[in-house]
């Protein structure tokens, strides 16, 4: 009890010094809110602060391989400079660095305290080149800089070495040059290189009535009477991590182009102390103001890493980066411990911080995880898993286990040897897996916690098993064994593996670091929302204007058409009608004449025809039947023949056969139509009085020929010369046929001629009778057009404020949201991240441009046959010509003042005959809506 007296007495004399030293230096100090005394947060104000620009020479793209590229990001001021800040608690006050900058606010700015603030003119400015920052003064010199709004602005420096600027007009017609004086907005400091960036000068230099501003007034200025969007919390947590990014940025320095060795582990486990005695520190006990034994350095003097005396809080907030004489290939880094005891706002900054500081060294050489002995020894290795849980989170599962060197710390003296600890280790592997296995049967019936129990396992175990698995990365410290533990851990470190920086996770290694990456992400998809609608709402509106201007043109068109309108104007096709009809008669008579004398030639061909086709069937007939002689040779030398039929003799009056004929030889060709035969009569009676008889009888036998009747010599014949008279028959029918066949196409042409003509005066006939109709219709749907485009403009436009004060309100979250995502601190999505660079860059060429860059904004790739011939650009009110040819109506309109023909053909147009293209509108129309859709 006594010990927290004697502190708050401290504390209450440190605060009466501070708030003298604060009246002695004129600095107002105004006491923080209740609800935010007990915060140890670095960000000491909601308010929005001023912009600064970091700049770093080297940012690591792991989308890129882990490219270096310059970058300059806006920044905001460091906690140091916040502190000079007054804290706007009301809610009309949130907004004071959008306020709209005018000589009285800028006299407010550069003076004293009100109190103080003398009436006399010139005391007050002279007050504002006083209170300027000499700094900045010195930089701006010489500087020539592109100022918000596109106005050249060259600094110089007066022979009061006060600061004056030349302002020379964006306007390269009538440009005018003046001298203004220069106004710096207090406590801001910027370097060289920031100065020299384009964005800084948009963002930061604006050219007001009279003056010349440097420093941050909001994206649009801002007038008073703007609406105020009350901000989130999760925007005033963004703002307030503004000012703690410049520190760590800059802190993130030490490590460029150097590979570290980057230590971790719990708050209180000695990383500290390890780090020093790596260096070459000689370390001593001592007790701390709780009586626990601690490890020091002997020589305070000699302490490099600054060791915490209480158990419970870290000293480490920075990570920080120590050269070590012995390996001069890496330095050592100090990151500040697990499951710390800070607040939010400070375990997220030192989640920042390590993370930036890794994303600037040129490697990660090593990992060492210092481990307290009594996290494996107490609370059934508590600390130990929880350790795990954090690095599993931290580290990606496919991380080299040859990456990590696992140093434990045996602060209390244990006595603990590493077979001990290994042992222990491989105990609680086993514990955590079979809980892991129970768990895995009854996780279908079990709640969310025994789910979130599972998945803490999961995630605990992979660490585990890497610590279990790499015993020769393993070692115990001992801090006064006269450096040998230094020469084996530097030994362990040159055969451990580098560490890409893409196997680091920290998106959401931590509740709070999630927390505030959900955060960022809503955020930034809020703001990407609004500088949508703002830039799709000014090129609307501009789209909108030309529409509106389009239809007033075409109205005034569709009027002069009505006037002279003359539905009984003759159709000069209707006297080609009788002509053409006469012309289709005649050609029917001669058809007809030539049809009949057609007719006898294709009668005698028919017949004919009918003829050849009977003497060609496929029938046999019996062609020669020769008797033949005992024992003489039969020879047959013909047309080709189908078969040969020997019949035997009979005894004449008996009918009796007489004697059987056999062959002695026979040799056939049918195709060639060759047959010889020799026979030998054979009798089957037996009386030999008989056989006196055979030469008698042997002439009975008859041998028949049968041949296909179209191979008969005289059927050849009458069909050879039939074929000669068809082939005459046939020229004749054919000259016929093509005599008729050119009279019946000139008939046929004549016909759809007949019908064109026709249907062309029916046509023309409906298009006169409708055409006033149809004109009375589409000037109807142009004014309706005209009136839906003025609504539409009015709507875009409260769409269009209302992003803008959104957007104006809010240019400091903007800022701080560009320095987040230059040192990729977002879990955004890179389309996200892509967009809002893109339609912010928009945004700001809108305020500076205005329609001049609202004109590029409207190219899109269409296709060809939707892109006018004149303007290269979509057909906008399309109307085709005479000729047939389309074109933009108001660009065509302008054509036809100095030219009076198509721009294609160099055909003569009217401008009074143009006709809407009422196709090609509604393809535009659809293709248009489409698009919007898909926005």
């Amino acid at each position: 009890m006594y010990v927290n007296n004697n502190k708050k007495l401290v504390a209450q004399l440190l605060l009466a010094a501070f708030i003298l030293e604060s009246c002695h230096s004129n600095i107002p100090v105004i006491t923080e809110p209740k609800t935010r005394t007990k915060t140890k947060s670095l960000i000491l104000s909601h308010s929005p602060a001023p912009i600064l620009l970091y700049t770093s020479t080297k940012v690591i793209d792991d989308k890129n391989g882990g490219t270096n590229q310059d970058l300059y990001m806006p920044m905001q001021p460091t906690a140091q400079q916040a502190y000079a800040q007054p804290l706007n608690t009301s809610n009309t006050n949130r907004a004071t660095n959008l306020e709209k900058v005018t000589s009285n606010t800028l006299e407010h700015w550069q003076i004293l305290p009100i109190k103080q603030k003398a009436p006399d003119t010139r005391r007050v400015n002279n007050s504002r080149q006083l209170n300027a920052n000499h700094t900045m003064i010195s930089r701006l010199i010489n500087q020539v800089c592109i100022a918000n709004g596109g106005y050249q602005v060259a600094f110089q420096k007066k022979e009061n070495s006060r600061l004056q600027a030349i302002v020379e007009d964006k306007y390269t017609t009538g440009s005018t040059r003046q001298i203004l004086p220069v106004y710096i907005q207090p406590g801001i400091n910027y370097s060289e290189i920031a100065i020299k960036n384009p964005i800084w000068q948009k963002l930061c230099i604006h050219i007001i009535k009279g003056c010349v501003y440097v420093g941050h007034i909001g994206l649009l200025g801002g007038d008073e009477d703007k609406i105020s969007h009350t901000k989130k919390e999760s925007e005033h947590k963004i703002e307030q991590i503004q000012a703690f990014i410049g520190e760590a940025a800059k802190n993130a320095e030490k490590a460029k182009s150097k590979d570290i060795v980057l230590v971790l582990g719990n708050t209180g486990v000695g990383k500290s102390t390890a780090v020093n005695y790596l260096l070459g520190t000689k370390i001593k006990f001592d007790t701390n103001d709780e009586g626990d034994r601690i490890a020091v350095t002997r020589n305070p003097q000699e302490e490099r890493a600054k060791i915490g005396r209480n158990n419970f809080e870290s000293e480490t907030f920075f990570p920080d980066v120590y050269y070590n004489s012995a390996a001069a290939s890496y330095v050592y880094c100090d990151t500040p411990g697990f499951n710390d005891t800070r607040t939010e706002e400070e375990q997220l900054n030192a989640t920042i911080a390590t993370q930036l500081i890794i994303s600037c060294a040129e490697a990660v050489r090593a990992i060492i995880v210092v481990i307290d002995i009594q996290d494996l020894t107490t609370g059934k290795g508590k600390g130990m898993r929880e350790l795990s849980l954090t690095l599993s989170r931290l580290l990606k599962s496919d991380i080299a286990p040859n990456s990590i060197l696992f140093v434990f710390n045996d602060k209390n003296g244990s006595e603990i040897n590493l077979d001990n600890i290994h042992k222990k280790i491989e105990s609680l592997k086993k514990t955590e897996i079979a809980k892991l296995e129970k768990l895995q049967k009854s996780i279908e019936t079990g709640g969310k916690a025994m789910l979130k129990e599972y998945k803490r396992l999961q995630q605990t175990l992979p660490l585990l098993e890497i610590l279990s698995s790499s015993k020769d990365n393993t070692f115990k410290i001992n801090l006064f064994d006269d450096f040998k533990s230094k020469q084996c851990i530097e030994k362990l470190i040159q055969n451990t593996q580098s560490t890409p920086k893409d196997k680091f996770n920290f998106s959401d290694y931590d509740e709070v670091r999630a927390k505030f990456n959900k955060q960022l992400a809503g955020v930034l998809d809020n703001i990407t929302c609004k500088l949508c609608e703002f830039v799709n709402a000014h090129k609307d509106i501009d789209l909108l204007n030309n529409t509106m201007e389009s239809c007033n043109e075409r109205i005034v068109f569709y009027k002069d058409q009505l006037r002279p309108l003359n539905l009984q104007q003759k159709i000069q096709e209707e006297g080609q009608i009788p002509i053409l009809e006469k012309k289709i008669k005649n050609y029917e008579e001669n058809i007809e004449v030539l049809t009949r004398k057609r007719q006898p030639p294709r009668v005698k061909v028919n017949s004919l025809e009918n003829e050849k086709a009977d003497l060609e069937k496929d029938r046999e007939i019996l062609y020669k039947e020769t008797r033949i002689i005992y024992c003489n040779e039969f020879v047959y030398n013909g047309p080709p023949f189908t078969r040969v039929k020997i019949l035997e003799g009979k005894i004449p009056g008996t009918g009796l056969p007489a004697f059987e004929p056999r062959l002695r030889s026979e040799f056939i060709d049918k195709k060639n139509g060759i047959y010889r035969a020799n026979l030998a009569i054979f009798s089957p009676y037996a009386h030999p009085g008989i056989r006196k008889m055979e030469s008698y009888f042997a002439g009975t036998h008859k041998v028949l020929i049968y041949i296909q009747a179209r191979n008969h010599p005289d059927n050849r014949a009458r069909i050879q010369q039939i074929e000669r008279i068809l082939a005459e028959e046939g020229e004749k029918i054919a000259a016929f046929n093509r005599e008729i066949m050119d009279l019946e196409s000139s008939r046929d042409i004549t016909l759809k001629l007949l019908e064109t003509y026709k249907s062309n005066i029916q046509k023309q006939k409906k298009q006169l009778e409708d055409k006033r109709k149809s004109l009375e219709v589409n000037l109807g749907r142009i004014q309706r057009e005209n009136q839906k485009a003025i609504a539409q403009k009015d709507k875009q436009e409260k769409i269009r404020q209302e992003a803008e004060k959104y957007l104006t309100e809010r240019g400091t979250t903007i800022a701080a949201i560009y320095n987040l995502i230059a040192h990729g601190i977002t879990s955004n999505e890179v389309n996200e991240i892509e967009k809002f660079k893109e339609y912010y860059q928009h945004y700001q060429s809108i305020l500076d441009q205005g329609p001049n860059y609202i004109a590029s904004l409207h190219k899109i790739d269409y296709p060809d046959h939707l892109i006018c011939p004149l303007t290269q650009e979509l057909f906008l009110d399309p109307v085709v010509t005479p000729c047939g040819h389309s074109f933009s109506h108001q660009e065509l309109l302008k054509w036809l003042n100095t030219q009076k023909s198509c721009p294609n053909c160099r055909e003569p147009v009217n401008p009074k005959r143009l006709c809407p293209n009422v196709s090609l509108r509604q393809v535009i129309e659809k293709l248009l809506s489409s698009r919007e859709d898909k926005n």
